[in-house]
C-alpha cells in the first residue's frame, strides 16, 4: 500500500527527514506544509526531488484531504504547539515532533488532554546511535556521570538532547539540581524571538547519578565524558571520535552519527512494529519543565511564561 506522509516545516531538519523517506518508500505520497515558497524549492533541490511528481506542496493544513500515515512536524519551537493541535484533528496515524517539544508546561499540560492514545514521539536521535546504545547496555543499572562541554554550540536548544540521554541511560527520579546560565547576545539565526544561552547546567537523580553541561566559548567542539564502574568514554561528537579507558585496555573507535537523511525512515519502520527507542511526549515533559525553570529564572521571566528557546 502507498504511504502518504506530511512534512511539517521545510526547513534544514524538514528536507532531511523528507530525503530519508521518498529514498526508502519510493512510491509515496509527501505533503510537505511551508509557508516560504522560495525555502521549499531551494531544499527540495538539495535532496534531490525537484522533480519529484509525488511531492506536493501545502500552504494551509486543510489542505490535507486524506489519512496521513505518518506525520513529522520539524518547525521552530514557537508555532508548535498550535500546529500539533491543529494537527490532532486529523486522521493521521503516528507523529515524529523535533524538540524543543513546546515552550512551556502550560502548552504540555493542554496537548495532553487532547492526545489520548496517540502516537507521538520526539526525535531525540542519541538513543540510535550505536555507540550510545553499546554504553547503555554496559552501564546497566550502575550510578554514572556525564561531563558535557563545548563552546557557542547552543546550550539551551541542545540541552535537551543530553538531559535525554541521561535518562536513557538510566538515571531515575531526575530533578535538576543547579544552573548558573546568562543571555549569549549574539542574534539567534532563527529569529530575535528566541533566545540562547551561556553557562551551566546539572541534574541529578535518585540513583546517585549525575549529569553537567557546560559551555566555553574557547572551544570549537563538543566534549562528552561518561563515567562509571572504573570506566571513562570520552566522545567528541564533532571530531566523530571515542576514546574509552576500559579496565585493561584503552581503546579508540569511531563515533558512529546516524543522519536524518537516513534514520527517519528507520525510526518510522520501527514505531510500525512497536520497536521504537524514541521517547514519547510525555516522558520528555520532565526535563523540558526542567530547561524552563533554569532558562526563565536565569533571563527574568516569570517560570510560567514561554520560554524563548527554539
Amino acid at each position: 500500500m502507498i504511504k502518504k506522509f506530511l512534512i511539517v516545516g521545510f526547513g534544514g531538519m524538514g528536507c532531511r527527514h523528507t530525503q530519508s523517506l521518498v529514498n526508502v518508500y519510493k512510491d509515496s505520497i509527501v505533503y510537505i506544509f511551508e509557508p516560504n515558497y522560495d525555502t521549499y524549492k531551494k531544499n527540495l533541490d538539495i535532496i534531490g526531488e525537484s522533480s519529484n511528481k509525488n511531492i506536493f506542496h501545502i500552504t494551509r493544513l486543510n489542505d490535507i484531504k486524506s489519512e496521513i500515515d505518518f506525520c513529522v512536524v520539524a518547525t521552530s519551537s514557537e508555532p508548535r504547539f498550535q500546529i500539533l493541535k491543529e494537527l490532532l484533528n486529523y486522521d493521521i496515524n503516528h507523529f515524529l515532533i523535533e524538540k524543543v517539544v513546546f515552550q512551556s508546561k502550560n502548552q504540555f499540560d493542554k496537548i495532553e488532554e487532547l492526545i489520548g492514545n496517540q502516537s507521538i514521539y520526539v526525535n531525540f536521535v542519541n538513543r540510535y546511535f550505536k555507540n550510545y546504545i553499546k554504553i547503555k547496555n554496559d552501564i546497566k543499572k550502575q550510578p554514572f556521570s556525564i561531563d558535557i562541554i563545548g563552546g557557542e554550540f547552543g546550550l539551551g536548544c541542545n540541552a535537551l538532547h543530553y538531559f535525554d540521554l541521561f535518562k536513557y541511560f538510566g538515571a531515575s527520579s531526575i530533578y535538576l539540581d543547579k544552573y548558573n546560565l546568562k543571555l549569549n547576545d549574539n542574534i539567534n539565526k532563527r529569529g530575535n524571538q528566541y533566545k540562547e544561552v551561556l553557562g551551566q547546567i546539572s541534574l541529578k537523580s535518585n540513583n546517585n547519578s549525575s549529569l553537567n553541561i557546560s559551555s566555553d566559548l574557547e572551544r570549537k567542539d563538543v566534549e562528552i565524558s561518561i563515567k562509571y564502574n572504573n570506566k571513562t568514554h570520552i566522545i567528541n561528537e564533532s571530531l566523530l571520535t571515542h576514546l574509552q579507558f576500559l579496565e585493561n585496555e584503552i581503546r579508540s573507535d569511531d563515533f558512529m552519527i546516524e543522519y536524518t537523511s537516513v534514520l527517519t525512515a528507520k525510526i518510522y519502520n520501527d514505531i510500525l512494529y512497536s520497536k521504537c527507542l524514541l521517547p514519547k511526549i510525555h516522558e520528555t515533559k520532565d526535563i523540558h519543565l526542567f530547561l524552563f525553570e533554569s532558562i526563565n529564572k536565569s533571563i527574568d521571566i516569570d517560570i510560567n511564561e514561554i520560554c524563548p528557546i527554539t
